[in-house]
């Protein structure tokens, strides 16, 4: 079983706190009884001298050594001697210190313990970690294995790559509720086979739960970090999304409640999840005309929100269509793309306009990308040129380029630092033509003030001129060098060191 461990950032961040609350002038005191030396110093041995538990060991080092195995010494900060602690310990040195200030009676002027002690516990709880106080004993830290929730159910994190779904205790009682949270259950292990769609392991009828595969993020959250994803990234998603749907279609199962939040990733795999609101057409029950309270975000066909029994397969189409929207505009309000068709398609005001099934779809986005293949195979070259890799797909790029008069346009936008190890590869034609096209208008391309720019284009230059053989070639990256060290310290640098 996996042991949750308290993120690193957050478990410093509280260290740090506490090293600036409780750091103050301090007094040696010799073996003589008399005051020695002034020093700054962590002041916890004052609340430990003053608290209960000081009966059961000889100091606040002996504390420290025999109830948790650490080390502790007063003129070290938190940070400084558990910092580096290993992981599964940092729960410990919490609860060591906080188990101090709360059997403490010790009052110092300066600091409200009471209020220190709630804003640390509070701190705790938003990253899910429990503090458990028992009176004249003591507080137990443990981590929350909690890891989300809904409206309806709270999940937590039983092992490594399982989770466990279970209902709010709130709901337990409702009986309508507690069937509709099973059939999600059976509807989902109908579904097992599916490799896009999560897969559910054990129901537990007594707690009214389950047990799950673990996922990464929702797709919300991954997408939401992303400034712009590729379109084979793009694809990918919508792929997995079809093919989890047209599983479930084919298996006479609507889902009827698809949205970014019920898509997870695992790994480099999307999966569709939490059939709550679906509908098994194979199974007669009550629950499909359930009172269940209904979603209305943007992603559901307009007619559920009238009347839900009325969404079916058509509505799931229209709730795609309107993620695939979603997928390739990055969130961003707007029908301008490559599928634009297809999304209008899917989310038509009559259903009858919509594509009739998934393979519909499916045929569509294949028929769609045979148009933008020119489109893919741009997107292939900008990678490889990024990266320096030459082959005849690159070199046929950039020679248009050049004559287009467009190379050094290219470079600017792409910040095409490394073009030069494609430039080398050429034959020696090609490397004279693409020398006096970057000479005739890099300065254009620079915005005249771009001065990241003539930086650029220097590196470029000089990294060609050291491993160019022939002299007319060098010739002209070398003015190059020298008209880009006019404006950059770091070009006129590597321009001393070929002088």
């Amino acid at each position: 079983m996996e042991v949750f461990i308290i993120n690193e950032k957050k478990y410093k961040k509280l260290l740090k706190y506490l090293d600036s609350i409780f750091t103050l002038e301090k007094v040696e005191i010799n073996p003589n009884g008399l005051m020695g030396v002034h020093y700054y110093g962590l002041i916890f041995d004052y609340y430990f001298n003053d608290s209960v538990i000081s009966v059961e060991y000889l100091d606040i080092k002996d504390y420290f050594q025999s109830k948790y195995n650490l080390q502790y010494c007063d003129t070290k900060s938190l940070q400084e001697q558990y910092g580096e602690i290993l992981p599964q310990k940092r729960c410990m040195v919490i609860e060591s210190v906080y188990n101090i200030l709360y059997l403490s009676h010790y009052k110092c002027q300066e600091i409200d313990t009471y209020c220190i002690l709630n804003k640390i516990k509070n701190y705790l709880s938003r990253i899910n970690i429990d503090v458990v106080e028992q009176k004249h004993v003591g507080v137990c830290i443990n981590e929350n294995s909690k890891i989300g929730d809904g409206f309806y159910c709270d999940v937590f994190k039983i092992s490594d790559g399982v989770v466990k779904k279970q209902l709010k205790k709130i709901h337990i009682s409702e009986e309508n509720t507690c069937k509709r949270f099973k059939y999600e259950y059976e509807m989902m292990k109908k579904l097992k086979d599916c490799s896009k769609i999560v897969n559910v392991y054990d129901y537990n009828d007594s707690e009214k739960s389950y047990t799950m595969e673990e996922c990464n993020e929702c797709l919300y959250d991954y997408l939401k970090d992303k400034v712009d994803l590729e379109l084979t990234e793009k694809l990918k998603i919508i792929d997995d999304i079809l093919e989890a749907m047209k599983y479930a279609h084919d298996n006479n199962v609507i889902h009827r409640d698809l949205h970014l939040g019920n898509i997870m990733r695992l790994n480099n795999d999307f999966l569709v999840c939490d059939f709550g609101l679906g509908k098994d057409k194979d199974v007669v029950k009550s629950l499909i005309s359930s009172a269940t309270p209904k979603n209305s975000h943007l992603f559901l066909d307009p007619i559920g929100l009238q009347d839900f029994t009325q969404l079916d397969e058509l509505s799931d189409i229209y709730s795609i269509g309107k993620i695939i929207d979603y997928i390739m505009c990055n969130g961003f309000n707007s029908t301008e793309h490559i599928f634009s068709f297809i999304v209008l398609k899917c989310t038509s005001r009559a259903k009858k306009d919509r594509y009739k099934n998934i393979s519909e779809i499916q045929e569509a986005i294949k028929t769609q990308l045979k148009g933008e293949e020119n489109l893919l195979k741009k997107e292939e070259i900008n990678k490889k040129i990024e990266l320096g890799f030459y082959d005849l797909d690159v070199q046929d790029y950039i020679i248009q380029l050049v004559k287009k008069n467009k190379l050094c346009n290219y470079i600017v936008n792409k910040k095409a630092k490394n073009i030069f190890k494609i430039i080398l590869k050429m034959d020696m034609e090609k490397r004279f033509q693409i020398a006096k096209e970057i000479n005739d208008n890099y300065i254009s391309s620079t915005g005249y003030y771009g001065w990241d720019n003539y930086s650029l284009f220097g590196i470029i230059a000089y990294n060609i001129y050291i491993n160019e053989k022939n002299n007319n070639i060098k010739q002209i990256y070398y003015e190059i060098i020298k008209k880009c060290a006019t404006y950059r310290f770091e070009i006129n640098d590597l321009l001393d060191k070929l002088i």
